[in-house]
């Protein structure tokens, strides 16, 4: 799938609500699903929940840019 639209967004630490790791019903990857309060806004519509998608057969490194 390749994307024509790319968006970036800042997502403040104090916006995070919960965060979940859960396994797929795949079985060969886990999601990782972060709620937001306020959510992302993109144009009309909101979303209240971001969704990473890890394939369990890759190592997956993660760097976040926030203050200790």
């Amino acid at each position: 799938m390749q994307l024509s639209d790319r968006y970036s967004y800042k997502i403040m630490y104090k916006s995070i609500n919960k965060m979940f790791l859960l396994e797929d019903p795949d079985m060969v990857s886990h999601l990782f699903v972060i709620s937001l309060d306020p959510p992302v806004r993109q144009g009309q519509t909101n979303y209240p929940y971001l969704i990473i998608k890890f394939q369990d057969k890759y190592d997956t490194e993660v760097t976040l840019e926030m203050d200790e």
